[in-house]
């Protein structure tokens, strides 16, 4: 979510703010498709997480407890943003 933000460190601070986010089950967060930026699991809730990316079609490898994802390395182009004459 940091990469495509256009703030590829900013991991953390994704994290944070999901974490304040109001509980709403009408509303479902995919938490699931958040990873660390090396394509690696929190182990707290690997299985969980890889099994449901796997159901959307994510490739998850595993490698004794360590879970990852292919990772793009790419930034996402920026969004443009229209500017005002002067």
């Amino acid at each position: 979510m940091a990469l495509y933000a256009g703030r590829p460190g900013a991991a953390r601070g994704v994290g944070r703010e999901m974490a304040t986010l109001p509980h709403q089950p009408e509303l479902p967060v995919p938490w699931w498709r958040v990873t660390r930026s090396d394509g690696t699991l929190a182990p707290q809730v690997a299985q969980e997480q890889a099994r449901n990316l796997r159901a959307e079609g994510v490739e998850v490898t595993q490698r004794g407890d360590t879970f990852r994802v292919k990772v793009a390395r790419e930034t996402p182009p920026p969004a443009k943003v229209a500017r005002r004459k002067r």
